[in-house]
């Protein structure tokens, strides 16, 4: 069955983190249909750049989400009817001297959108939250009732902003979403990523080092769930809902790099020397039953299959 197109009508989409990784994928599913789409970001990478020369309804705009007079106005030029705020600090060390840094960005940025946003009448506001909120204590699968147990400033300072997003949206009778989003895999991934780092082995024919891959990891495709992003952003009844974007299911990293190895011929030099982490978690797996009842339309597509095709060479 055709999934079905990402339709935005006459729509004004502003995307923090536009010019990064998810923001920009966003942007380039949404530009092709003519939908008016304003990323804002302090700095933009080759997509983003690419969609605004390519297309004349992407709009760039550079700035900084602690500057809120900058992003008042910005926010009032725009007048946007639909909101995703994927802008953050993604650092996941679990240092805490660099909590008030990531804070700053993460919690206090997010309150200076909403600040910036009051007067104006938008649709729809999604917010990209992380399904590390669950921590390492929740039981199997992970679901939206559980007591989130964040494990480090970066899933702490994500609580932060949900709660502050919920709060602030009730007093202000506001619209929001938020979007606990697990692990996903997509082309060209930053080299941070494991599949970022295991791609670049593979083009570089450079050996990639890792343990037994025995973890299991519950991922969607980058298309199925900048997808579900957009269906739910259409959906009147997913108003003030947390939700988990997930698969509902778990693979582990040795099946993926099984795949990887039959696709390209053994082509990936790959070492499983690595031990473990001291404190590894073994799996993370999510429940989308509250997605699937809210959104039945919505069915992922098979992770192997998707990994087969980014590596078919």
């Amino acid at each position: 069955m055709d999934k079905p197109a990402l339709i935005m009508n006459d729509n004004r989409i502003l995307i923090t983190g536009g010019g990064g990784y998810l923001g920009s994928n966003l942007a380039k599913k949404m530009a092709p249909t003519g939908v008016e789409c304003y990323l804002f970001d302090k700095a933009f990478n080759a997509t983003s750049i690419k969609l605004s020369e390519s297309f004349s309804n992407v709009h760039l705009f550079e700035g900084d989400l602690n500057n809120l007079t900058e992003l008042k106005k910005i926010c009032t030029e725009i007048a946007p009817t639909h909101i995703f705020h994927f802008a953050a600090s993604l650092d996941r060390s679990r240092d805490f001297s660099i909590f008030d840094h990531i804070s700053k960005i993460n919690v206090g940025g997010t309150l200076n959108l909403l600040d910036a946003l009051s007067g104006i009448p938008y649709e729809f506001f999604g917010f990209s939250s992380t399904s590390d909120v669950y921590g390492t204590q929740n039981s199997l699968p992970f679901q939206e009732d559980q007591l989130p147990s964040p494990i480090s400033p970066y899933s702490l300072t994500k609580l932060m902003a949900e709660d502050l997003i919920l709060t602030w949206s009730v007093l202000h009778k506001k619209p929001f979403t938020i979007f606990r989003i697990f692990l996903f895999i997509g082309p060209e991934m930053p080299p941070t990523t494991f599949i970022g780092q295991l791609h670049q082995a593979f083009l570089k024919n450079e050996e990639f080092k890792m343990t037994k891959g025995e973890q299991r990891r519950d991922y969607l495709s980058l298309d199925d769930l900048l997808e579900c992003i957009v269906l739910i952003s259409q959906k009147r009844n997913m108003n003030s809902e947390i939700m988990n974007i997930c698969s509902g299911s778990s693979v582990s990293i040795k099946e993926i790099m099984d795949t990887v190895q039959v696709v390209t011929g053994n082509q990936v030099r790959i070492s499983d020397i690595l031990p473990y982490r001291e404190n590894e978690i073994w799996e993370i797996r999510g429940s989308n039953e509250k997605l699937k009842s809210l959104l039945p339309e919505f069915q992922p597509g098979s992770i192997i299959k998707y990994i087969s095709s980014l590596f078919t060479i």
